[in-house]
């Protein structure tokens, strides 16, 4: 299995890291022999213990870690091609070639011996090294996790901001978010590396200190800029929220704007190739040669379709999860709510579970609540556990003294997802992209609660409206709040969705359904 981050590091590098993992553990728990290869994250400097000396990453080497639970561990140090993605959005065509990772990477494969590449994203890798896994005869399953083969962007998601739909032509990807040159930022995690400190020399210079997540230019250089939100020096995020008015509609803002869930190709800006646009071809191409191209969901299948992929090739299968069994171990903390049989027994207990990333909607949520009457918002009970959720934290306790109540959490684990849903009446997923198949839909499934969810990306394949939860227009708060405010002042309503609320695809049966991809591509 192929994926940036190592596979012991599971669910906080992200869904699909906890994704694969999950996978990993059950596939090996079945008879198979699974080893996982990152890539993309590790830099070594050439040389070591040399204060004052900048020193760029040494040659790129293979690693292999202790097995973990069974599963073999493999890492690519000093890769030409950094992940996450976005970092390498200034150098697209390296995500095609990389001779150096390629032979490093068929060096890997050699020692390994697979029958299957399973590719959950190639973030760190390159199109080669598929290549160097056909050579040696292995069978190539690339799954869907998100849009890394359209834009390294991966999120289609002009300056994290706004829904971007010509990132085809470049000139989005050129100017939408500020993206440092890959060789400047080896070098950076390369000086950054772990090292043992040097002999003490008084007569030595005191090494240069760098306090900043990204590095600034040299001096008389202008300095990389860093998003307020972002910045962790001081009081930055407590002064911004000082100053932050209220937001409110406006209707130029494009990121307001609602979008529909039709997948489709997206045109090609002024019909002139760039460095993007032939990633993206050359993306589509090595897809077209893999045994199977899994999609997470219907509109990721129909989105890549759309952009040249043969249908033939494409197997829809929705992901499984860990939260069902993590809730059988939980059972006295996944508890129903008590009964709320009219509008005035108590407040609705409302539920986000997930990060504090724009995409991911808590900013949208935060916009739909403040458009609620007070009265009705004065009967929501609201819980939000966002990792990374400090930076946003200011604008709920805002809403506070409006709310029925407000718990508020950050960072979190699997285990502790049966206490966070146990006695919430509903949950939320407002994502403000075409979110591939979020697992947070499932999670909060598994643990009894019908989900208000937009009506974007894979959402719709797990929520059915009026069924188990309710379906709104992606990024339309006006229709967010009023979903709400209909759980609100309709118990029956909410009842009624919970008792029609089915425990999601296990882990074990979704082996089950990839074996067969394994075996022979697509069945």
């Amino acid at each position: 299995m192929l994926n940036w981050p190592m596979v012991f590091e599971g669910a906080r590098k992200g869904g699909i890291a906890g994704y694969m993992q999950a996978l990993a553990l059950e596939l090996t728990a079945r008879g198979h022999r699974v080893s996982a290869i990152a890539s993309g994250t590790t830099y070594i400097p050439a040389k070591r213990n040399k204060p004052n000396r900048k020193n760029k990453p040494g040659p790129c080497t293979p690693r292999r870690h202790p097995d973990w639970f069974g599963v073999g561990v493999y890492e690519i140090v000093n890769s030409p091609v950094l992940a996450p993605s976005l970092l390498q959005l200034n150098g697209p065509l390296a995500e095609i070639s990389s001779p150096e990772l390629e032979s490093v990477f068929e060096q890997v494969l050699r020692h390994i011996k697979p029958e299957v590449l399973h590719v959950q994203s190639l973030e760190g890798f390159s199109l080669g090294c598929l290549d160097a896994a056909r050579r040696l005869g292995c069978r190539v399953i690339y799954s869907l996790h998100n849009y890394h083969p359209l834009c390294p962007q991966v999120y289609l998601m002009r300056g994290h901001r706004a829904l971007c739909t010509d990132y085809d032509g470049g000139r989005a990807c050129q100017g939408c978010v500020p993206a440092p040159d890959p060789e400047h930022e080896r070098a950076r995690r390369a000086e950054a590396h772990p090292n043992e400190p040097p002999p003490f020399e008084p007569s030595a210079p005191e090494p240069k200190r760098v306090h900043l997540p990204i590095l600034p230019g040299e001096l008389g250089e202008t300095p990389t800029m860093i998003d307020p939100a972002d910045d962790p020096r001081g009081m930055s995020v407590l002064l911004r929220s000082w100053h932050e008015p209220r937001r409110w509609c406006i209707p130029q803002d494009p990121t307001w704007q609602p979008f529909d869930n039709v997948p489709r190709a997206e045109p090609l800006h002024n019909g002139k190739p760039t460095d993007y646009s032939t990633r993206r071809a050359a993306f589509i191409e090595h897809l077209n040669q893999c045994s199977a191209v899994h999609a997470v969901s219907g509109f990721v299948a129909g989105k890549f379709i759309a952009h040249g992929v043969d249908a033939s090739r494409v197997k829809t299968i929705t992901i499984g999860t860990i939260a069902n069994e993590l809730r059988a171990h939980n059972a006295e903390l996944a508890f129903a709510p008590p009964p709320r049989d009219t509008i005035d027994a108590r407040p609705l207990r409302l539920v986000f579970v997930g990060v504090n990333h724009w995409y991911k909607g808590l900013s949208m949520l935060a916009d739909s609540l403040e458009m609620m009457t007070p009265d009705t918002l004065s009967r929501v009970a609201l819980s939000v556990f966002a990792a990374g959720g400090k930076t946003i934290e200011y604008r709920f306790r805002r809403l506070e003294p409006r709310l029925a109540s407000l718990r508020f959490g950050y960072e979190y684990g699997p285990q502790d997802l049966p206490w966070m849903c146990g006695g919430m009446d509903v949950g939320v997923v407002p994502s403000v992209w075409w979110d591939n198949g979020p697992q947070t839909v499932l999670e909060m499934q598994a643990n009894g609660l019908p989900v208000i969810g937009a009506q974007a990306g894979g959402i719709p394949d797990f929520v059915q409206h009026e069924a188990n939860g309710l379906l709104f227009t992606g990024n339309d708060r006006f229709a967010l709040a009023a979903a709400i405010a209909r759980c609100v002042n309709d118990p029956a309503m909410v009842g009624r969705l919970r008792s029609n609320v089915r425990p999601p695809k296990t882990m074990t049966q979704h082996a089950l359904e990839m074996e067969p991809l394994y075996l022979g591509g697509v069945s």
